[in-house]
């Protein structure tokens, strides 16, 4: 997730007016009125009423003491951080009144780590020693106040440093915060578990982020626990969170136009998971519709639409949506675009332009999925005839742990040869690893029953098993179909013949 956005309706631009001079201004009264507008900021913020927490800064700030004024800078740049990249403008302008009223601000924890955090959403994409300057500066800020290391724990998450700054939020002692920031704590903490794989324990953090969010929040964290269920493949789990997001949104009488894409981005992974690929395009159509509306054409929707053609039989309709997110991807989703395209090029049989984009990914030393990249490339040798190289790569692909795409290469090798024992080992073991209902799975049953039939009919009950599994995913018009169904039909038949020749003692 990376960004813990607030969902709101656009604001006006606001900033703290600059300082004046105050004159017989009484400390003990300063004190009092700073912390009742603090508290009164507190609880505008509890219900996400920003427009109420600006207000109150505002109208506190021309009477206050030169003390109070810095302390309610800082106030305000904190509720512009809170709006993650659309806040940094107004948060570091915060920042910088309160600097031009107290230079020794700088040496502050708090001031500290907001303007790392602020500083962390544009250097993301920046040089690596701007991004390492603000670490330090972030790290530093630890030594300091627990909102002051909610915001240095923040600025790390966003430089990615999850490793180092898994602990931080771990010890953070959330409850302590203001309300306000107890769901943030949760979306910050799955995020940084998602960022090191630990996907169980995001999921989890992102379900508290639900339990602890205002109504008005709800829905944006329901989406998010359904993104990570989708990486877990729990489909149907996606589509129920997602319900409920709906149901939250239509509760609550605005629906956004960005929220609604993403919800429809969503609505439409979760669609393809559980089979239905007609509905999932329904969804995506819709997404794509809503950011055309807006003037804007995403990465995510792009690569999904593409996958989501692929799946109805479009290929050359997906290819263009696939080349197009390979486009618009930012050099962090390039690989994953690519991936995608290789898959979808060797699927039209356009083997040397797969081979390239997947050489391509392979550029990419980060990339998580190099061992099902290597089980792509083995398949494309093993289609261009190279079987020696094909059996190579799979081999080293298997080893890496892409079992599903390395054992159905390794056993379409090994019917070249004719080794049909071999050939049922690494089918096997392909089919016990896939997904039910998927390609793989339905093209495992459809070779299993294939060899075992090969291997001549020894074991009729076994693939009149297979077979029956494979036709339940084979369309009538694909040419396996007809054959799967002579094994059903001699299988049975063997099987009727020799349950009529047993003798009863």
């Amino acid at each position: 997730m990376g960004e813990v956005k607030v969902c709101s309706t656009e604001r006006e631009s606001r900033r703290i007016p600059p300082a004046r001079p105050q004159l017989g201004y009484c400390k003990s009264d300063a004190m009092s009125k700073l912390s009742t507008t603090l508290e009164a900021l507190n609880t505008a913020l509890e219900r996400e009423d920003f427009e109420r927490g600006f207000a109150l800064l505002e109208a506190a700030y021309p009477s206050a003491s030169l003390v109070d004024k810095v302390e309610l800078a800082l106030h305000s740049a904190h509720l512009h951080s809170l709006y993650a990249d659309g806040g940094v403008e107004e948060g570091l302008g915060a920042l910088k009144i309160a600097r031009s009223l107290d230079f020794l601000i700088e040496r502050n924890p708090l001031y500290t780590a907001l303007e790392a955090e602020l500083q962390a959403y544009s250097a993301r994409e920046s040089d690596e020693s701007a991004m390492r300057q603000i670490g330090q500066q972030a790290t530093t800020a630890l030594t300091g106040n627990l909102l002051a290391r909610y915001h240095a724990a923040a600025a790390l998450s966003l430089l990615e440093l999850n490793d180092e700054v898994l602990g931080v939020w771990l010890s953070l002692g959330w409850q302590e915060l203001p309300k306000h920031l107890h769901w943030r704590y949760w979306a910050w903490l799955g995020s940084v578990y998602e960022g090191i794989g630990q996907l169980e324990g995001a999921e989890s953090a992102y379900r508290e982020a639900v339990d602890q969010a205002p109504r008005v929040q709800q829905a944006a964290m329901l989406a998010e626990q359904a993104a990570l269920n989708l990486s877990l493949e729990r489909f149907e789990m996606a589509g129920l969170l997602l319900e409920r997001a709906r149901e939250q949104m239509q509760s609550d009488g605005g629906q956004e136009a960005q929220m609604l894409t993403q919800w429809h981005y969503l609505r439409a992974q979760a669609e393809m998971g559980l089979g239905r690929p007609e509905s999932a395009e329904n969804h995506i159509l819709e997404a794509v519709r809503l950011e055309l509306e807006a003037g804007e054409s995403s990465y995510g929707v792009t690569l999904v639409h593409g996958q989501v053609l692929m799946a109805l039989g479009r290929s050359l309709e997906a290819l263009e949506q696939l080349r197009e997110a390979v486009t618009i991807a930012s050099p962090l989703d390039l690989p994953y675009a690519l991936h995608e395209l290789g898959v979808a090029l060797l699927d039209l049989d356009r083997i040397l332009e797969a081979k390239e984009a997947l050489r391509r990914t392979l550029e990419s030393e980060e990339y998580p999925f190099v061992p099902e990249v290597q089980a792509d490339l083995a398949e494309a040798e093993y289609r261009l005839g190279n079987l020696h190289e094909a059996e190579e790569m799979a081999q080293s692909a298997l080893g890496m742990g892409a079992t599903v795409t390395a054992s159905l290469v390794l056993g379409a090798v090994a019917l070249e040869y004719y080794h049909l024992d071999e050939a049922l080992e690494h089918y096997t073991r392909a089919l016990s690893e896939s997904a039910e209902g998927s390609r793989e799975w339905t093209l495992g049953h459809q070779m299993v029953a294939d060899i075992l039939a090969q291997q001549g009919f020894q074991d009729p009950s076994n693939i009149l098993e297979h077979a029956q599994k494979a036709l339940e995913r084979t369309p009538v018009s694909d040419e396996w179909h007809h054959t799967l169904q002579g094994y059903v039909t001699k299988a049975s038949e063997m099987m009727a013949q020799g349950r009529s020749s047993r003798t009863l003692n």
